[in-house]
């Protein structure tokens, strides 16, 4: 089915528009950029730079916090797990940054966080690395809390209920999220994740004192912006 005249007119006047907008954040043109994102609900925002960076990936890149909510709030999400010409997800990128609100924020509104957190650990790590890594974490039993859309409750996946982050471990494989002693009762019954039911050992969870213990952050800084992230 053709697109009537109108229509092309349109789409063609919003492709352009969502080229001007990528140009924008580029440039840091940040009031521009929020009145155009406040003010077309239809933008695409599928335009790519040289980089095959979307409007998401520049955002977290640049590091414009006003920006992000503007994007996140969009249903569905434009580019949340769309990789750059450097097979960079927005998440990726914020983690390498260490930009744990970002981070945080990523995870919570459903970036795709199924991946080995080995990865993370095994990089050369500042304490903001490690804040992020930490957000990571922090994000990933946030998000499982909610209750899903469909109205199946959260939380913890072997007894439902709610976890709190320091009691928490996540299988590194799946990123499922229970409660540390649900896995402590589980393990003598099964040696498979209740989740993905793949084969794991018990350093296949990992909890939150265990990536402080491995990435050895700088505890003044981390305290100060863990307490933003959670406030």
């Amino acid at each position: 089915m053709q697109l009537d005249t109108t229509e092309e007119h349109n789409t063609a006047l919003l492709t352009k528009l969502d080229e001007h907008l990528l140009c924008l954040l580029a440039s840091e043109g940040i009031r521009e950029a929020q009145d155009i994102l406040l003010s077309e609900e239809q933008l695409p925002l599928q335009a790519q730079d040289k980089d095959g960076r979307k409007a998401l990936h520049i955002v977290v890149e640049k590091e414009l916090h006003n920006i992000l909510p503007l994007l996140l709030d969009r249903n569905p999400i434009p580019g949340l797990n769309d990789q750059d010409y450097h097979n960079r997800t927005p998440l990726e990128i914020a983690l390498t940054m260490g930009n744990a609100p970002m981070t945080e924020l990523l995870c919570g509104y459903g970036a795709d966080h199924v991946k080995s957190l080995n990865q993370v650990q095994n990089t050369t790590q500042t304490s903001e690395n490690s804040l992020a890594t930490e957000a990571f974490f922090i994000g990933i039993v946030k998000k499982q809390n909610k209750p899903e859309d469909n109205g199946a409750g959260g939380g913890c996946l072997i007894c439902l209920d709610e976890m709190e982050y320091k009691k928490a471990c996540i299988h590194k494989s799946c990123s499922a999220a229970f409660h540390q002693k649900c896995i402590s009762d589980y393990r003598p019954h099964s040696t498979n994740c209740p989740s993905c039911q793949e084969y794991t050992k018990c350093d296949d969870y990992v909890t939150l004192d265990t990536i402080k213990k491995l990435l050895k952050p700088a505890l003044l800084t981390r305290r100060s912006l863990l307490s933003k992230i959670l406030g």
